[in-house]
């Protein structure tokens, strides 16, 4: 007689795993055999994950669901797929970092990062409030000053008439 741990597990799974494995399996277009190896890989790397985190695999995977079901009810009201929305949300993080990190203040440059619209910031972080309104007026004038010139000139203008 064979004792519970060295009997195979597929003896001891009942018929409604096979069941449902060969439903997923089938809505993907996989053999049974591969859905269950990718299922393995997959639950893998979330251990990893977890154990980095310092969290337990089954609150991660939940955590994960989580945010992947309220990132796409997000994607669907935008008609947008929900991997591009992830794409983003991940470009948005790469940019601004985790939300608790503090936004830099004038003379702040502990929260550097290296992306161009960080470090313009941080760049603007430097310079005194004053210079900085200062300098804006004077973008904006520069800019007000190059439309003018390339307005059509009005009737009368330059002696004409």
């Amino acid at each position: 007689m064979i004792t519970k741990q060295l009997q195979p597990i597929w003896f001891r799974l009942p018929k409604r795993f096979y069941t449902k494995l060969g439903t997923l399996a089938g809505s993907v277009g996989w053999a049974p055999e591969d859905a269950l190896q990718f299922a393995v890989d997959l639950l893998g790397r979330y251990v990893v994950l977890a154990d980095r985190d310092r969290i337990g695999t089954k609150e991660f995977s939940s955590r994960i669901v989580a945010l992947l079901q309220r990132q796409q009810k997000s994607a669907y009201a935008h008609e947008v797929r929900v991997v591009e929305a992830l794409q983003d949300a991940v470009k948005l993080y790469e940019i601004y970092g985790p939300l608790s990190t503090p936004v830099p203040r004038y003379g702040d440059v502990s929260t550097a990062r290296n992306t161009p619209s960080a470090l313009s910031a941080l760049y603007w972080a430097k310079i005194p409030p004053e210079e900085r309104s200062r300098r804006a007026r004077e973008m904006a004038r520069k800019r007000w000053d190059a439309k003018k010139g390339k307005l059509p000139k009005a009737v009368g203008e330059n002696g004409e008439g």
